[in-house]
């Protein structure tokens, strides 16, 4: 039988990508907790620089985001390789209100009132993806710009109103980010 701390960890992973009646966004909100002496030592000078990594190129991972977007025109973006999963348009909304919803948690306000994934979107105009895209730009300055105003000794303090830590819920969102632009990435290679 697995240690307890292994068990844990499995059954709050679970329970984070189970399908749940209140969507993605709660499992984004309600993730598995984790307390900030259970994070490295980190600094905010880090996060920027990964932050600038995942957002803007430089990553050991790959493309970053912005990478993964050149070049994507309106009818690119709205296409659907595969049936039944998101478009790159729709990946693109879905990260920025995630951005959006990072910066919330940390202002200690509530989530904005956009569904962090938009109904299914077949087709766009090239002035809405291109709209989409400068809303992403201004959530990740905007996001970026808080964050270098926590300073290191906020990095261990909880998020207002959440069981984890700014620098955990920073860790998070590097991941969430990275496995999109992954997505994308995968997307491109398909048309």
């Amino acid at each position: 039988m697995a240690p307890p701390v292994y068990r844990a960890a499995s059954a709050a992973a679970t329970a984070r990508f189970s399908k749940s009646a209140a969507g993605p966004l709660a499992r984004i909100s309600s993730g598995p907790q984790h307390h900030s002496k259970e994070m490295p030592v980190k600094t905010i000078q880090e996060f920027l620089e990964q932050l600038d990594q995942v957002h803007h190129g430089g990553a050991w991972h790959g493309p970053a985001v912005s990478e993964t977007l050149a070049g994507v025109d309106a009818e690119a973006a709205t296409q659907r390789p595969i049936a039944g999963a998101h478009n790159i348009f729709e990946i693109t909304h879905h990260l920025r209100v995630v951005d959006d919803l990072v910066r919330s948690h940390f202002l200690g306000q509530p989530p904005g009132p956009e569904p962090d994934w938009p109904a299914a979107t077949d087709q766009v105009d090239e002035a809405a993806w291109s709209e989409e895209l400068a809303k992403l730009a201004a959530a990740q300055r905007a996001l970026r710009d808080l964050v270098a105003g926590l300073g290191d000794a906020r990095l261990h303090e909880n998020v207002p109103g959440k069981d984890r830590s700014f620098a955990t819920e920073l860790v998070y969102l590097l991941n969430h980010e990275s496995y999109h632009a992954g997505q994308i990435s995968l997307l491109r290679k398909a048309f």
